[in-house]
């Protein structure tokens, strides 16, 4: 089953624009980072109209979390103890972060733990926090009230949001020279005079134009959120985001700093490793990044992020069995998400339609995925908040909505003999109308790569219903008919005894993309993989054995959903990302991912099928293309083509073999044959995660990594006999052809080894 090469947008066609060596790009950009100045003190500042040279600290639970200048200027290290602090320093005004407390009842039935109930803005702080979660609400609020400051200048399509209280912002096109943007020459010398030039200088020559007129909008911006929310911000512009973070902290607080072009360099030199940003996180395959920083070159785009992937509340407490606490832990994180929810839909223009509970008992931690009741009270909250509703009737929809959710919740948790950790998490957005929405704004494209590169392809509804007009006759093989969606069967279940993957309830693998495939040569972890990987091999073997024309695939499911759990084996795409199936089945024009259903194989098709299996903690991953009894010469040169091309890329792999040899050759044998690959969906490692790093990209791409001996990895090249491009369909898995050309597939697992390339499966 191939993963998305849009879960790593870093990889192929786009790194041929991101030559580190050239530095061609970086000379026409100007970057700003701007930071706000002791964030959340503050935020503390302002609610509680502490005098500025007062020394504020904020704590949670006893300890310091952030200080104010003054309090830096004591020389108080943040972590250091609250009574600590109070006890050395009675000058300084400790405040605690918000908290959101049990009600009594609960509260009394919390503490028969034996736990105190406690203050929270005292010594004795840290005791509280059995009975009583931290919210960090008010400075996420207070966040994204600068942030609406700042797209009034700068449309958020340009703007980064690195943290809650930092962000990268690309003025590249709005300070040049006949912009939009309105600056005269008095307010820009007037600006600059009041900007640090790094390098001993007093004023920018005439090839640093742009960073000027970059200082004047820069203390536009400052000014504008000072005057809005009564704070502080420094800033730094330069030529690229490493540089502008050096500097904006090289001035503070309230101030700004401009790195001049040829000032970069003896700037980077200057400071010790651990002040350049990103360098401790240094890893394999970023030897070329770190060369580029030390000629103080940094061409990674500013990236438009604004949104969070998910809303979470959770809470950790000493373990409790009686319902009421559990009840009442529930009721206030859900009484959090609706806050969150609410502020999301009017900034985001969206609301989330998933609810993910997560909970610790007995040594583990479990994650439960629901889905929010219908009709949906976070989006009918929001929608009454905005319309100022009667305070009562906004109560009515939260209080009823909370109680759907907390009953569902608990009837999961029940069981338990305790739990000692509650989360509840909000994802899965849908696009909303909402009064006030920030997207009501033309300026706020926010959305990031990654989310654009998901809508692609999670939500191309428009493309699924205007199949008709994007693919209006089949120009290329088969009958000229185009596929039609049958009944989706319920999905099977597996007996309880078969080990299951992490995401067999939830949907969610925690570790997807996030580690590489490599295992020591000769191991009991590669012996299992191995054996993975066989059985893998065996079930496709008996798969295509049903292929024949009247069977339909939802019956070839349903067998090798039998066939697997003889086995004791879990087949690994069900519930993958609620995936309802145990194998993928694609027929035709479909590239991958088909959901079985009860359409009949025909006489002319060809189907791929894509099985993979969960045996003893590892997965392996295999598929081919089928024939359905006799198929048109053409059909069945593509399908053989599919076969041949796989074969070829496994023989020109092995140790120290450039990865991107596979999509080079994949490119090449395509070109030579008149046909196209898929540049969306790759192949990827596989272990006990089911699709790990690293990414296999089947087109000629630019991809540095070398492949080691003990490397496991997946080859899947999709090969279309017309253009790649694709459509989605409305299951939100099936991906076919947007011109309706048949598409062929074949995929293996490999090892790499000392000499080669083992095929596994």
């Amino acid at each position: 089953m191939n993963d998305f090469e849009d879960h790593h947008g870093h990889h192929g066609e786009e790194n041929k624009d991101q030559d580190q060596d050239s530095g061609e790009k970086q000379r026409r950009q100007v970057v700003f980072h701007m930071d706000l100045d002791a964030f959340y003190a503050q935020v503390e500042h302002r609610r509680l109209g502490i005098p500025r040279d007062v020394p504020v600290g904020v704590q949670q639970w006893g300890g310091i979390i952030a200080r104010n200048y003054p309090m830096r200027d004591l020389g108080i290290p943040k972590g250091m103890l609250a009574h600590e602090v109070k006890a050395s320093f009675p000058q300084v005004q400790l405040v605690h972060v918000e908290v959101l407390e049990l009600d009594p009842e609960a509260k009394a039935a919390q503490q028969r733990t034996g736990r105190r109930n406690a203050r929270y803005d005292g010594e004795d702080a840290s005791q509280g926090r059995n009975d009583a979660k931290a919210s960090l609400r008010r400075y996420r609020q207070a966040s994204f009230e600068v942030m609406d400051v700042i797209r009034k200048h700068v449309p958020l399509r340009f703007v980064e949001r690195a943290s809650i209280d930092e962000a990268y912002l690309d003025v590249t096109d709005l300070v040049k020279p006949g912009s939009s943007l309105q600056l005269d020459d008095a307010e820009v010398d007037a600006a600059i005079t009041r900007t640090v030039i790094l390098g001993d200088r007093h004023e920018l020559g005439p090839e640093d134009a742009d960073l000027r007129r970059g200082a004047a909008l820069m203390e536009r911006i400052r000014r504008d959120v000072l005057e809005t929310t009564q704070f502080t911000m420094s800033g730094g512009i330069a030529t690229n985001k490493i540089l502008a973070k050096i500097a904006s902290a090289h001035n503070k607080p309230a101030k700004q700093t401009v790195v001049p072009r040829d000032y970069g360099p003896a700037l980077v030199r200057s400071i010790p490793l651990s002040k350049v940003p990103g360098l401790a996180a240094v890893g394999a395959g970023t030897a070329r990044w770190v060369l580029g920083v030390a000629a103080a070159v940094d061409n990674r785009p500013v990236k438009p992020k604004m949104a969070p992937k998910s809303l979470l509340s959770a809470k950790s407490f000493t373990p409790i069995a009686d319902e009421r606490p559990v009840r009442a832990w529930l009721r206030l994180l859900v009484a959090e998400l609706f806050f969150r929810a609410h502020a999301d839909a009017v900034m985001f223009g969206r609301i989330a339609t998933k609810l993910t509970l997560h909970y610790a008992s007995r040594g583990g931690g479990f994650t439960r995925r629901l889905t929010v009741p219908k009709p949906n009270p976070f989006l009918k909250f929001a929608l009454l908040k905005q319309d100022k509703a009667d305070a009562a009737q906004v109560a009515d929809i939260e209080s009823r909505g909370t109680t759907e959710i907390v009953d569902a919740c608990y009837a999961i948790l029940k069981p338990l003999p305790f739990v000692n950790r509650l989360g509840l998490a909000l994802d899965t957005f849908e696009s909303i109308s909402i009064p006030g929405s920030w997207l009501a704004d033309a300026s706020a494209t926010w959305q990031t790569q990654q989310q654009q590169r998901f809508q692609r392809f999670f939500a191309q509804k428009q493309s699924s219903s205007n199949k008709s007009s994007l693919r209006q006759t089949r120009r290329f093989l088969g009958s000229g008919q185009l596929l039609k969606k049958g009944n989706v069967s319920k999905r099977l279940s597996v007996p309880k005894h078969i080990m299951r993957p992490p995401y067999a309830e939830t949907g969610i693998d925690p570790l997807s993309g996030k580690t590489y495939s490599v295992f020591e040569l000769g191991s009991e972890e590669l012996a299992k993989m191995k054996d993975a990987c066989k059985h893998t091999g065996e079930v496709l073997a008996y798969a295509g054995s049903l292929v024949k024309p009247g069977v339909t695939t939802d019956e070839i499911d349903r067998k090798v959903h039998e066939f697997i759990i003889k086995k004791d084996i879990y087949p690994s795409p069900l519930g993958y990302r609620d995936f309802p199936k145990s194998l993928c089945s694609s027929i035709n024009e479909v590239i991958c991912h088909g959901i079985p259903d009860d359409r009949e194989l025909i006489e002319g098709d060809i189907v791929n099928l894509d099985v993979s299996c969960y045996a003893d903690g590892f997965h392996g991953d295999t598929s081919r293309t089928f024939r359905v009894g006799n198929v048109s010469e053409a059909a069945d040169k593509l399908v053989s083509l599919s076969d041949s091309i796989l074969k070829e890329c496994i023989e020109a792999v092995g140790p120290n073999v450039p990865l991107n040899t596979v999509g080079k050759l994949v490119s090449r044998r395509c070109e030579e044959e008149g046909i196209d690959t898929s540049r969306t969906f790759c192949g990827h490692g596989i272990s006990s995660t089911f699709h790990c790093l690293p990414y296999v990209l089947h087109f000629d791409n630019d991809e540095a990594l070398v492949l080691p001996p003990g490397m496991v990895l997946t080859i899947e090249p999709a090969l279309c006999e017309g253009k790649q491009n694709h459509i989605l369909w409305e299951d939100g898995w099936t991906v076919a052809t947007a011109d309706g050309g048949y598409s062929a597939q074949a995929e293996h697992t490999i090892l790499i080894t000392d000499h080669g390339a083992e095929i596994l499966t």
